[in-house]
């Protein structure tokens, strides 16, 4: 289940990631740094927005729900960790 989750995650970047690809051109390392510094921006408010999300379920005692967004905050603090360094 949770490796499910990881290939969804890993397919919805990569396809957010082609799909800016196919119209942004960097060319150079200026252009790289300033696009990874807002993806990398764009990971963190996700994970913001996510731990929001989990501490109305931990009100609502949902906790299938809660570790759910859990694993996906920590998909994405693993692809934030190889990237944004």
């Amino acid at each position: 289940m949770l490796c499910k989750k990881y290939f969804i995650i890993a397919t919805f970047l990569l396809l957010i990631l082609s799909t800016g690809y196919s119209h942004a051109k960097i060319q150079t390392k200026q252009d790289a740094d300033a696009f990874l510094g807002s993806y990398c921006i764009e990971l963190v408010s996700t994970i913001k927005g996510l731990y929001e999300e989990q501490k109305i379920l931990v009100a609502e005692e949902n906790w299938k729900e809660f570790f759910e967004k859990g694993a996906l905050i920590s998909a994405i603090a693993d692809v934030y960790s190889k990237l944004c360094k």
